[in-house]
């Protein structure tokens, strides 16, 4: 069994790194805010599921993230440019598709194993993963407001 976890792990270590190349090759358009699977849904309510139900205030600033080379980091707001906050909103979706396409190794984890392995590998990935694509989500939702917030006071800079 042991054997199995680890045999395992490795396997899912090489799924992440093959998803994480993948990721950086994919056009930016698959990574469109507007799309169904980014778009916020009815029990979220506009972030407060993660902030108040989740508490993630207080624990998403313990997960790393990833900055590339000439990257762009997440951890502070740099701009208030609508380019730089759509650049943003790009990276968080790009983030939470990276991170769904590494929980898919649980499907090959379930067919090849016996049920505890399947278990305990399943729920290291469920608890590596899932949390990220929480931070993202809550994240990406409070960009939004953000930028409609500077988008109304652009607007209303105009119309004076």
């Amino acid at each position: 069994m042991i054997y199995n976890i680890l045999l395992m792990s490795v396997f899912v270590l090489l799924w992440d790194f093959i998803v994480f190349i993948l990721c950086k090759h994919v056009k930016r358009d698959k990574f469109d805010s507007s799309k169904n699977s980014y778009r916020e849904k009815n029990f979220e309510k506009g972030g407060n599921f993660y902030s108040k139900t989740l508490k993630i205030k207080k624990w998403k600033d313990l997960f790393p993230q990833y900055v590339s080379k000439d990257g762009f980091s997440k951890r502070s707001f740099e701009s208030k440019s609508i380019h730089y906050i759509n650049e943003f909103i790009m990276e968080t979706c790009r983030a939470e598709w990276c991170h769904k396409m590494c929980l898919a190794a649980i499907l090959p984890i379930i067919i090849i194993n016996q049920t505890i392995v399947s278990f305990i590998v399943s729920v290291f990935v469920i608890l590596t993963h899932l949390p990220i694509i929480c931070i993202q989500r809550y994240n990406r939702f409070r960009l939004e407001r953000v930028k409609r917030k500077i988008m109304k006071c652009s607007l209303s800079e105009v119309v004076q």
